[in-house]
């Protein structure tokens, strides 16, 4: 089974019709994984998301593969909400976004400020708006193919 992305997840439980075939192979669920455990005519019936999730549900034992086994961090990883004492900067940072965002995002003031991982969950609650706006923004950048 293959690392999902989030565009694949919400693909493959959008609202539009496909088959379940195709719903699982989004998922990274192949035809050989199914072989023997689900009916070639479930497979080419065509739902919506919300049957879908309903199909996964009931046959999830059925669905099972080996997991995707996990990847080591990195040396230099950052726990952002660790609760050692960091900057909002540092801790932003550690969210992996890259420097001239967060720079945009916060008053240099407000960067430089060391916080513990719990004061820096409740500084991100108390300014969310600003935060997830920027979050959401950089993620359409993204995904529009811009840097």
């Amino acid at each position: 089974m293959k690392q999902l992305s989030l565009t694949e997840l919400t693909s493959a439980l959008s609202d539009d019709p496909k088959t379940i075939g195709e719903r699982l192979e989004i998922l990274g669920i192949t035809k050989e994984d199914t072989a023997g455990k689900i009916p070639d005519d479930a497979l080419g019936l065509t739902v919506y998301g919300s049957s879908f999730l309903k199909f996964l549900q009931d046959n999830a034992s059925k669905l099972e593969v080996e997991g995707i086994p996990a990847e080591k961090l990195p040396a230099d990883y950052v726990n952002p909400f660790d609760e050692k004492n960091l900057t909002i900067g540092e801790r932003l940072k550690a969210l992996d976004i890259k420097d001239e965002d967060v720079d945009a995002m916060f008053s240099a003031e407000a960067l430089s400020v060391n916080v513990s991982g719990n004061e820096f969950q409740d500084f991100i609650l108390q300014n969310q708006e600003k935060f997830l706006s920027k979050i959401q923004e950089l993620a359409l950048a993204d995904a529009g193919g811009e840097s």
